[in-house]
């Protein structure tokens, strides 16, 4: 399986109602999770977290699909083709 460099990006709109679940979901994928950078957004009232991400596209849908399916959390993500840092 190849692995892929990503990025995620998590808008929380209530972060009180769905943190834990959120950690847990984290935590199970947390051997992908290279970096992790939470900012609350004061003025609109909501909490970003990036991650940066080094796994299979399948596990990482997979682990956005879990995200996507909490109530007040989107999440968007992109991947970079690494194959020249394979060879």
């Amino acid at each position: 399986m190849n692995q892929n460099i990503g990025f995620l990006g998590i808008i929380v709109n209530n972060r009180t109602a769905v943190s834990s679940e959120i950690n847990t979901i984290l935590s199970r994928y947390g051997d992908a999770i290279l970096s992790r950078t939470g900012l609350r957004i004061s003025d609109k009232n909501c909490w970003v977290i990036s991650l940066t991400v080094d796994t299979a596209v399948a596990s990482a849908n997979e682990m956005l699909n879990a995200l996507n399916a909490l109530q007040d959390v989107e999440v968007n993500a992109t991947f970079g083709n690494t194959k020249a840092l394979r060879n």
